[in-house]
């Protein structure tokens, strides 16, 4: 949840992608999962659509990750919204998936219970480059706390 800004660093391969990953996430999986991540929101910020950003990041995965294959096919029932880092994945991209907009996504993000900043966060990262800043609901905006720093910062 914290390794989206490595999409916005071109030049961060794969392995720079595992050794931000493995600062806490080390296992295999945590790294695929961030690979696969990261390479979705680099799709996104060429300007692939969500479906096509999904399909083009996942047709080389390990089994593990074979159900996103056709995740926005899958049924709430089927959504697993616990910590452990293929749930989330899934929890996201379904999330992502299924809705055409950042608050929708984001807001089945957070109600599917479970890890929700985790599955929210993840949801919210991609959801923010696919749909841009001015999605965001500016109610949300502005609510957050240090916003003048986070400002600073970006602006």
């Amino acid at each position: 949840m914290r390794i989206i800004p490595i999409a916005f660093a071109p030049d961060a391969n794969d392995k720079a992608i595992d050794a931000v990953s493995s600062i806490t996430h080390a296992h295999e999986i945590s790294c695929e999962a961030c690979r696969i991540y990261i390479h979705i929101a680099r799709s996104l910020l060429a300007g692939k659509s969500v479906g096509d950003a999904i399909k083009e990041n996942t047709k080389d995965v390990s089994e593990t990750f074979e159900p996103l294959f056709s995740i926005e096919q899958r049924k709430l029932n089927t959504i697993k919204s616990s910590g452990f880092v293929v749930d989330t994945l899934e929890s996201a991209l379904w999330c992502l998936s299924t809705t055409d907009n950042f608050r929708d996504a984001v807001e089945k993000a957070v109600n599917l219970g479970g890890d929700t900043d985790t599955i929210g966060a993840v949801t919210g990262g991609l959801a923010a480059i696919a749909y841009g800043f001015d999605a965001i609901p500016a109610e949300w905006v502005g609510a957050l706390r240090k916003k003048e720093m986070i400002d600073e910062c970006l602006f």
